[in-house]
């Protein structure tokens, strides 16, 4: 029997270790792609939640605007709409987290 005194690794240890490598890279880089995806999701929600908001404020504002109109009673005084005998001019009545139709 021959025996050799020489030592290193075989050709089949490194192929294993090359798989291992491999396998622990490309779970490494679904987690990076994974977290990516999720902070672009967050991102839009964010994104979207802020835009409805300034949305709803512009519109609550543009409701405010057009109830300032003036008005002529039946009396033929004129009023102004931001005063308490209009339905709706009040100042606690047009703004969208009172709406009842809202999911909270």
């Amino acid at each position: 029997m021959w025996r050799s005194n020489e030592s290193g690794f075989t050709v089949v240890e490194l192929a294993m270790v090359m798989v291992i490598i491999a396998m622990v890279v490309g779970v490494f880089s679904q987690m990076l792609i994974s977290a990516n995806q999720s902070a672009s999701i967050s991102k839009a929600r964010v994104d979207i939640s802020r835009n409805l908001h300034n949305s709803m404020d512009a519109i609550e504002t543009d409701v405010r605007q057009a109830s300032r109109f003036k008005v002529s009673g039946y009396d033929g005084y004129d009023t102004f709409a931001t005063d308490r005998s209009f339905p709706g001019a009040g100042p606690s009545e047009w703004g969208y987290m009172n709406n009842p139709y809202v999911n909270r």
